[in-house]
């Protein structure tokens, strides 16, 4: 059977990846895609956006019980009233999940939300799963005033890296409405709003990372057999990976689209290649985040 942690783990990757789709692709149908290609659009991506909405809400559910089971005696502890009493109102864990799970809540109540509003709700839920990620792992660990610095930074991190990557997600198949003569020119606004907009996120992203692994490492030295040092030095080759193609596909790419030189499928390749890098830096996020650092 699975031990507890692992299945700690699993739950994460689940809840941010839909917190990630919300916030990023929401927020790109809602504020850089003109009307009415992004009604049409968010049309489509709208039962996506309910099912990873219901991911997340039992993704957060089933935290609380997991970690019971972590800080009692394993799965024996998961359902145990007296346990998951404690965890939920005797921990700063239990207050993260309350926030958590109202969170995924909100994100699923966008799905009720009407049609005109209903991105804009899914990205506005998404934002919120994620500022709640700061209230666990390294960041609601710190108290004081470097915990609260630690917190917004973190959110700012999550918010940044969210936006960027969701946001690929409906930018793939926007790219063959550049060829339409009704979606043309939404299209190539859209994709020059991207571009553009990418690069404050870029910058964001990259600096609150730094900002993070000085509060982080902080007092530490570089270890190399240290397997939390080891997995952020991994995760920071793939953002590494992810910036280059960004800047790859804004200025030697987005030049050339009106040229009908290919630069469009070259975009499309480019951008799966960071949704996947993406995926695997959520996947890496998720693991270390529960590591001690110093270990």
């Amino acid at each position: 059977m699975m031990p507890p942690d692992a299945a700690l783990i699993l739950g994460r990757f689940v809840y941010d990846g839909p917190a990630v789709l919300l916030w990023g692709a929401g927020g790109f149908l809602a504020v850089l895609l003109p009307q009415p290609l992004a009604a049409r659009i968010g049309a489509r991506l709208s039962p996506a956006f309910t099912v990873a909405a219901v991911f997340a809400v039992a993704a957060a559910l089933v935290t609380l019980p997991l970690r019971a089971a972590m800080l009692g005696d394993g799965w024996a502890d998961a359902l145990d009233p007296a346990t998951l009493r404690g965890v939920l109102f005797e921990t700063d864990l239990g207050l993260a999940w309350l926030v958590q799970e109202a969170a995924a809540l909100a994100a699923l109540g966008a799905a009720f939300v009407p049609e005109r509003w209903r991105t804009a709700a899914s990205a506005l839920g998404g934002g919120a799963m994620l500022m709640s990620l700061p209230l666990v792992g390294h960041a609601g660990m710190q108290q004081g005033g470097l915990g609260l610095i630690h917190r917004l930074n973190d959110g700012l991190h999550v918010l940044a890296g969210g936006f960027w990557l969701g946001a690929l997600v409906p930018f793939v198949p926007l790219l063959a409405r550049i060829d339409d003569p009704r979606d043309a020119a939404a299209a190539n606004i859209a994709l020059r709003r991207f571009s553009n907009i990418g690069h404050a996120a870029v910058t964001l992203v990259i600096l609150t990372g730094v900002a993070n692994a000085a509060l982080i490492l902080s007092g530490s030295s570089i270890d190399g057999a240290s397997l939390y040092q080891r997995l952020l030095a991994v995760k920071i080759a793939l953002v590494a990976g992810m910036v280059g193609l960004a800047l790859l596909n804004r200025y030697v790419l987005v030049p050339r689209v009106s040229a009908r030189s290919g630069a469009v499928a070259a975009i499309r390749i480019g951008s799966l290649a960071e949704i996947a890098l993406g995926i695997a830096v959520l996947a890496l996020v998720a693991a270390f985040g529960m590591m001690d650092p110093a270990g």
